[in-house]
């Protein structure tokens, strides 16, 4: 109940609007329900099945909640706000339709990359948040503009190193995890650079072939096509 909860905030509106992602139909996608949100403890689980998407609410009471501030890590609270919540569901939604293939020849850290940030693509582009990616994945300002002024010396670094073929798992989680740990140049980089740096290449992909589909993007698990790009 979104009124007793919250007095129809506007997390709860967006829901209505989800509905007017049926324009993805077109694309051969089926988002047909969205349940109540479902009440729990502060396991931050989303739950996709089938049509049926559930999430604890409690995972989004804004990143200031005092419980948070005792329990989660500063890098954890700072997806923990109800402006969220449509888009973890809806990016939840997408992984179970569209898994991680998991095959032999496609583990790398490239692999890994371009298929989270297909994902994150998609979403941004269905919430209409096209204005940066790097908002999308809730970098501050300062993020922001490291992103932009180091990203062609970082897929260079990326790529002189060896880590886009790599498949070892550490190397894919310093790219991929929430926890910006990882140092370049003396500067901790943003959390999820390897996401945010597979979104660029995403929209870049998609820039390179206007003719592919949504329904085929996300159906598609070869990108290897475009790793010998220059930004």
């Amino acid at each position: 109940n979104c009124n007793a909860s919250f007095g129809t905030p506007a997390w709860c509106r967006s829901f209505t609007a989800a509905y007017a992602i049926r324009e993805v139909c077109s694309a051969g996608l089926a988002i047909t329900a969205f349940p109540a949100a479902r009440l729990a403890t502060t396991c931050p689980v989303k739950i996709a099945k089938g049509n049926l998407l559930g999430f604890s609410i409690d995972k989004y009471l804004g990143e200031d909640y005092p419980l948070y501030e005792r329990y989660y890590y500063s890098y954890q609270r700072r997806t923990m706000n109800p402006d969220r919540i449509l888009p973890d569901c809806l990016t939840s939604y997408l992984y179970s339709l569209y898994p991680f293939p998991w095959l032999t020849e496609y583990r790398t850290l490239f692999d890994v990359i371009m298929y989270r940030g297909k994902i994150h693509w998609v979403v941004s582009r269905l919430l209409k948040k096209s204005k940066s990616y790097e908002s999308f994945l809730g970098y501050t300002k300062e993020e922001i503009l490291w992103c932009r002024k180091n990203k062609k010396i970082l897929w260079d670094w990326m790529v002189n190193q060896g880590h886009l073929w790599s498949k070892d798992p550490m190397i894919i989680r310093a790219y991929t995890h929430p926890d910006p740990s990882m140092v370049f140049k003396g500067e901790k980089i943003p959390p999820l650079i390897g996401v945010w740096m597979g979104m660029e290449l995403t929209d870049l992909y998609m820039q390179q072939h206007p003719n592919l589909t949504i329904e085929e993007l996300l159906s598609r698990i070869d990108f290897r096509d475009i790793r010998n790009v220059k930004f």
